[in-house]
Parts: structure tokens; C-alpha cells; sequence
């Protein structure tokens, strides 16, 4: 597995369950700064995977380099993590949404 693919169903699986969870999906639906929220926890994501690797030393199997290189390329894995949740949000959870509000005696 690629840390593209990690980050990729990292962001994806974010925005299905904060959509899908009821108390979490409560407070989310309040939340002001989604967007923000999102792309702070993308950071964490991808940053996450670079100090996985290169400060806690664990090998896992990935081609991420340990140098400014390597924060480069956390930053773009944030970004890849960034654009899966908000691409499942756009394409699935969102229409999700507009479904079960059109049903009858909703």
C-alpha cells in the first residue's frame, strides 16, 4: 500500500463517518469552520505518517524520505487526504443528504 492510498481512505473514511455517526454528526452540522477543521486534520494525516517514519523510526514500507524532501512530501499527502474528504463529501455524503430529505414523512 502507498502512503498516497493510506492518506486517500484516511480522508474518505473521515468524512463518511462524520457524517454517519449521530452525536459526532450532530456537532459537525453546527461546526462553522468545516472546511478548515478538515484540512487541519489533513495535516496531522499526512505529517503523522512522515513522523511515524522518521522520527518514531517505524518501518512501514513506504517511500517517504526523511528529509525536507520527505515534509514536502507530507504536505502533499495532506493534500491528497484533504481532496478525498472533500470529494466524498461532494459526490456522495452531500446527495446522501438531499435523498433523505426528499423522502416522504421525513
Amino acid at each position: 500500500m502507498t502512503a498516497e492510498l493510506i492518506t486517500l481512505v484516511v480522508g474518505i473514511l473521515t468524512s463518511i463517518l462524520l457524517e454517519v455517526i449521530p452525536k459526532v454528526k450532530d456537532k459537525w452540522a453546527e461546526w462553522e469552520y468545516k472546511p478548515l477543521t478538515m484540512l487541519g486534520a489533513s495535516v496531522v494525516v499526512g505529517g503523522g505518517m512522515w513522523a511515524l517514519v522518521c522520527l518514531a523510526k517505524l518501518d512501514l514500507k513506504m517511500l517517504l524520505d526523511c528529509s525536507q524532501q520527505g515534509i514536502i512530501t507530507a504536505l502533499y499527502l495532506a493534500l491528497v487526504s484533504f481532496l478525498g474528504s472533500q470529494t466524498t463529501y461532494s459526490v456522495g455524503v452531500r446527495r446522501l443528504e438531499n435523498v433523505v430529505s426528499r423522502q416522504p414523512g421525513q
